[in-house]
């Protein structure tokens, strides 16, 4: 993954040490950049991983998609290499899941 440093120097358009270049053209050209980089900052925090490519890091919990009759949505803990489910008890807690997880995404504050 390219920092945002990175990806925003992808889409500069305008030299800034350039005499021939305009104010004008710098505003267009940060206006296209911030577009550009809110755009690409939003695509890498909506997608969606797959677990046969990648798992979560650590004691994470992600958002997960699992298959039922219809997709369905769950928040799921990975922890020591396994899936992790909210116990259904009002103690609370964790229990082992075993059903097919077809895909994740982290969840940000």
């Amino acid at each position: 993954m390219k920092t945002i440093e990175e990806r925003a120097k992808e889409y500069s358009t305008c030299d800034e040490d350039c005499a021939l270049c305009s104010e004008a053209c710098r505003k267009a050209s940060d206006e296209r950049a911030f577009i550009a980089g809110a755009q690409s900052e939003h695509d890498e925090l909506t997608r969606w991983h797959y677990p046969k490519d990648k798992l979560p890091d650590g004691d994470q919990e992600v958002l997960c998609m699992i298959h039922k009759k219809y997709n369905t949505y769950v928040v799921l803990k990975f922890y020591q290499g396994e899936w992790w489910q909210p116990a259904p008890v009002p103690a609370g807690g964790w229990c082992g899941y075993d059903g097919e997880i077809i895909a994740w995404r982290a969840i940000h504050e």
